[in-house]
Order: C-alpha cells, then structure tokens, then sequence
C-alpha cells in the first residue's frame, strides 16, 4: 500500500510538473505571437521566453502548430464543451469570446496564419467537434428524411459558418461585445 501511494504521489507531482511548462510554453507563445507572425517564431524563441530548455518543447508539442492545438483546445474547446455538459452553451461562449478579447493581440496575430496548420483550420476542427458533441448529448442532428446529409456533413456546414463569422470579428478587431457576438453564432448555429 504504501508503494501505491508513493508512486500515486509521484505520479501527481509529475503531472502537476507537465501542467506548469505546458501553461510557460503557452504563455510564452501567446506573446511571440502578438508581436510577429506564427511562420516566424522559432521553438527557441519560444522556450527562451518560457525559461525551458528546447527538448522539453519536444517533450510536450510536436511544434509551435500543435501548441497553437492545444490552446485552442483549452481557451475554446473545453470551456464550450464544459457549458454543454451543465446545458448552458451561451454562458460557455461568452466566457470564450471574453478570454478571446483578453487575448486579443495574440488572436489578431493567429487569425492571419494561412495554409496548413492555420488558426482558421484548427478552430474550424475544434467547432465541428462541439457541434458533433452538442448534438450527441442533446440527441438532436439531421433527420432521417435527408439521409445523405449525414450529422458529420451538416457538422462541417455549420461549422464552415461558425469559424468565417469569429474569423471576420477577429479580424475586425472584435468589435461587437462578447453578449452580442455570442448571439450572432447561436442563431446561426441553430439554424
């Protein structure tokens, strides 16, 4: 027994170590990019501001495009999904849009990454998946009378709306409130 709560201890205290050079590297990403370009910061930027050496980047994300993931999936994805779980999405992407205008340099900056790996595809991936999670948990999706629009195409439809409206805010510079803008994408979204 003792031997069990020796390694859960260890295990705890690795996983709380994980946590805090995922949040350095993040925050450390988060400003780079609100002063240059994606395309033009290096993993070494990155883990020099974060105070980390460059394999420990590796040991946590693929490259820079897996950390830009992960802070979607974190600032976006889990607060959405967390407000689908207590039945309450307009309150989840308020809270999202809130934390978008507190960072809003840093997703001015990503929004203009293009290609490959751009904030435009990841955020597009990320909405389809609430969308699919939104419609399991609530059972609702396509009718049975539309066979070929199966839940995974009118997910992409939605979806491909969703991401061109927070895009243009975004880029626009945000200038509808979050209130606001969160009813803007719920009314499209339930359409």
């Amino acid at each position: 027994m003792a031997d069990y709560i020796y390694y859960r201890s260890q295990l705890q205290s690795s996983q709380l170590e994980r946590n805090i050079v995922d949040r350095l590297l993040l925050q450390s990403f988060r400003k780079l990019a609100a002063e240059k370009p994606v395309g033009k910061i290096t993993i070494r930027e990155i883990t020099d501001r974060a105070g980390v050496i460059r394999p420990t980047f590796y040991n946590h994300f693929q490259d820079k495009y897996e950390l830009l993931e992960w802070i979607v999936k974190t600032d976006i994805t889990n607060v959405v999904r967390n407000g689908i779980g207590r039945r309450n999405v307009r309150k989840g992407v308020i809270r999202v849009l809130q934390n978008m205008i507190r960072e809003k340099e840093f997703y001015m900056s990503v929004s203009r990454t293009t290609g490959q790996n751009s904030f435009q595809e990841i955020l597009f991936s990320a909405i389809k998946k609430l969308i699919l999670i939104y419609e399991r948990t609530n059972n609702v999706g396509t009718s049975d009378s539309l066979p070929w629009l199966t839940p995974d195409r009118a997910a992409s439809c939605r979806s491909t709306a969703l991401c061109f409206l927070l895009m243009e805010w975004i880029k626009e510079g945000m200038p509808l409130s979050p209130e606001e803008m969160a009813d803007v994408l719920l009314s499209i979204a339930a359409k």
